[in-house]
C-alpha cells in the first residue's frame, strides 16, 4: 500500500506539473520512513546469540525484552524510553567510525549505487512474502523452526 499510494501520488503530482526535483525530494522523504530495515537485518543476524544469552541469563536481564507484543508498546510504556536511549547511544557511538568509513569515495559510490535499488527490492519482496505467509503458515505447511537451527537460518535467507 505504501508503494501504491506513493506511486499514485507521484503520478498525480507529475501530471499536475510538479517538478522532478520536488518529486525526487518527496520520494526521498517517503523512503526515510523505512529507516528500520538495517537494524532489523542486524537483529535477525544476532538472534541466535541473543537468545542463547537470554536463556543463560547472563547478558540479558529477566524482564520482558520483547518490545513488540509484550505490552511495552501498546499502549506505550516507560520501557520505551530506556530502549530508545540505548538505541540512540549505539548510533551515536558508531557514527564517527561510520563517517570515516563512508568518507572513502570508492565505498561511498558503492553505497549510492546499492541505495538506488535497495528500496525497490525491499518493497517488492513483500508481495511473495505475504502470499506465501497467508497460504502456508495457517496450514502448518511452513511452520517456524527453532531459532538458530540450520532450517531457521535457511528461512532467514528466503525472507
Amino acid at each position: 500500500m505504501f508503494v501504491a499510494a506513493g506511486s499514485l501520488t507521484a503520478a498525480l503530482a507529475g501530471a499536475a506539473g510538479v517538478g522532478s526535483a520536488e518529486l525526487a525530494q518527496a520520494g526521498w522523504l517517503g523512503a526515510l520512513q523505512l529507516w528500520f530495515l538495517p537494524v532489523y537485518l542486524l537483529l535477525i543476524a544476532l538472534t541466535p546469540a541473543l537468545l542463547a544469552a537470554h536463556r543463560r541469563g547472563g547478558l540479558v536481564h529477566r524482564y520482558l525484552v520483547d518490545m513488540i507484543g509484550s505490552g511495552n508498546t501498546n499502549p506505550p510504556s516507560i520501557a520505551l524510553l530506556p530502549y530508545a536511549a540505548a538505541q540512540f547511544g549505539l548510533v551515536m557511538a558508531a557514527e564517527p567510525a561510520a563517517a570515516r568509513l563512508l568518507a572513502r569515495p570508492r565505498l561511498w559510490r558503492r553505497v549510492r549505487r546499492l541505495n538506488a535499488t535497495t528500496m525497490t527490492v525491499y518493497l517488492w519482496h513483500f508481495v511473495p512474502v505475504i502470499t506465501i505467509a497467508v497460504a502456508f503458515y495457517p496450514t502448518g505447511v511452513m511452520g517456524q523452526p527453532a531459532i538458530g537451527t540450520a532450517r531457521w537460518w535457511g528461512l532467514r535467507l528466503a525472507w
